[in-house]
């Protein structure tokens, strides 16, 4: 008997699949049949990393490489911590969304939030520290000026929202 799982672990795979929206900040997606451990309604929780990495992906493209200036740059991931908090079903609006929570010379850490938006449901939170790494050099690497200076800025708008509620 053969299974079908949750293929794509890369943006590319899941945007080929469809019912995924990009947009600042995040993705939504449809949480899809063949994603389901088969016997069950829910995803499991290497389904819910593989679409974390989706959205690191695209935080990746989107926010890092627009202000690597060209620059030579991967990053690896040096930890992740995971909280289950609900479950999510087959057919669900799920969005995943990231920010910045901490920024330091070689690394930064971001904290990936996943939530049945119509719902207000908090479903997960993964947390993940990287740390820059130069794949021409083959070493843990300082980013360029302004990856550093985007990152700070996002950590300080995050910071000056939190203390203005």
């Amino acid at each position: 008997m053969t299974t079908t799982m949750m293929q794509p672990t890369t943006l590319s795979g899941l945007l080929a699949e469809g019912g995924v929206r990009r947009f600042v900040g995040g993705l939504d997606v449809i949480v899809q049949r063949a994603w389901i451990v088969a016997g069950e309604d829910r995803l499991a929780y290497t389904a819910i990393v593989r679409l974390v990495e989706c959205c690191r992906e695209w935080h990746w493209a989107s926010d890092i490489l627009s202000h690597a200036e060209g620059a030579p740059l991967d990053s690896i991931t040096k930890s992740i911590t995971c909280e289950f908090t609900r479950p999510i079903a087959v057919g669900s609006l799920l969005r995943i969304t990231h920010r910045v929570i901490d920024v330091r010379p070689r690394s930064y850490q971001l904290r990936f939030q996943l939530s049945l938006p119509y719902q207000e449901q908090p479903c997960a939170t993964v947390e993940m520290v990287s740390v820059f790494y130069d794949p021409a050099h083959e070493a843990v690497a300082e980013p360029p000026p302004d990856v550093v200076a985007y990152l700070r800025t996002c950590l300080a708008d995050d910071q000056s929202a939190g203390n203005s509620g």
